[in-house]
């Protein structure tokens, strides 16, 4: 069984990096290095294909700023859990145990560095347009974060948070408790050079899905939840929100198979999708105070100005991915491809014997 997910995020903070909360449970780490376009996705993914091939159970992480692109694979062998990730920069993972548990593998062996070299002038210059794109893209994002801080400050003041924990309460009721707290990070969306994306994982593996409706504390719900499932002993898995991480979108209850979601994270399609196993919780009810007509302005231009940055951070991440996808083009013509399919047939062998 494939499971798929993101393990980072472009957020108002900056690039968010979730690697080694998710590959911590990896027994053996195997470290791909090289440059765009040199194969690591391609790497990574024919080791997921002959992990799944093999029944193993599989966790697939795609990239969250190109959500076709994937950066890491976890899955449980008959050798213990392994795991294989891009440990290129955002994400450079430092080796704690090299050569018992870390293993570099290198696809920056089969380029041709004279060719590369001849496309110094280019290389340099896209690379400068890349980060330049990035840095304004992340400044979009913190003012966006800004501004989501100044609608939840106004939501805050509305909510009636004893009444949240007697609904979380009653829902919880006779559940029993589990094995011990868990709380691994699993997001399900991302903002990236290609646009927005959903991984429709929790909707199609849950049982049931309770979907949070009213775009009104949200996230203030879920921390309550997370509370009332930590006390029962519950394993989770948490989806932050991609942009604003320390609010929570989703919440995976693994014991029951329940997905907790704001209706904000989900596609319409894929709302639709799953509505037979839906129950709606409208957030109005928590709301023990009508906005004031100021306020009311307050947060609508807050919005306004909020969706208008979002906006703008998409078409700086885009321009991003131009400069990106032409390096990709640059170092591919270097690649020595025929050598690296035998390293990664080699690579597979050590792995799956």
């Amino acid at each position: 069984m494939i499971k798929s997910f993101f393990a980072a995020s472009n957020s108002a903070q900056g690039f968010k990096n979730y690697y080694g909360e998710c590959f911590a449970r990896a027994d053996r780490l195997f470290i791909v290095k090289g440059g765009p376009g040199t194969g690591k996705s391609t790497f990574i993914r024919r080791i997921a294909e002959r992990a799944n091939e093999n029944g193993f159970e599989c966790e697939m992480y795609f990239c969250s700023s190109d959500h076709t692109s994937l950066d890491g694979v976890l899955f449980l062998s008959d050798n213990g859990r392994i795991g294989v990730i891009d440990g290129t920069h955002p994400h450079p993972y430092v080796e704690r145990l090299p050569g018992l548990r870390e293993e570099i593998l290198n696809t920056g062996m089969f380029w041709d560095r004279k060719q590369l070299v001849g496309n110094n002038e280019n290389i340099r210059k896209l690379c400068m347009e890349k980060n330049r794109q990035y840095d304004r893209a992340y400044l979009y994002l913190r003012a966006c974060g800004n501004l989501r801080a100044v609608i939840n400050s106004y939501i805050e003041d509305m909510l009636d948070i004893d009444k949240m924990k007697a609904c979380i309460s009653r829902m919880m009721r006779g559940i029993g408790n589990g094995d011990g707290y868990k709380n691994l990070p699993a997001l399900v969306n991302c903002i990236g050079m290609k646009g927005e994306a959903h991984l429709d994982t929790f909707e199609r593996e849950a049982d049931k899905i309770f979907v949070l409706r009213g775009d009104m504390g949200e996230s203030a719900f879920l921390i309550e939840l997370d509370k009332c499932l930590r006390d029962k002993g519950m394993s989770i898995r948490t989806a932050y929100h991609p942009i604003y991480d320390r609010e929570i979108e989703g919440i995976f209850v693994e014991k029951m198979k329940y997905w907790f979601v704001n209706e904000s994270a989900l596609t319409k399609d894929c709302e639709k999708s799953f509505l037979e196993k839906t129950k709606y919780i409208n957030m109005q009810r928590f709301i023990f105070k009508d906005p004031s007509k100021a306020e009311k302005g307050d947060t609508r231009y807050c919005r306004r100005l909020l969706d208008t940055c979002v906006q703008e951070a998409k078409k700086c991440l885009a321009r991003a991915g131009e400069a990106h996808f032409e390096l990709e083009e640059i170092y591919k013509s270097s690649m020595d491809f025929e050598a690296l399919n035998a390293y990664m047939d080699e690579s597979c062998r050590e792995m799956f014997g």
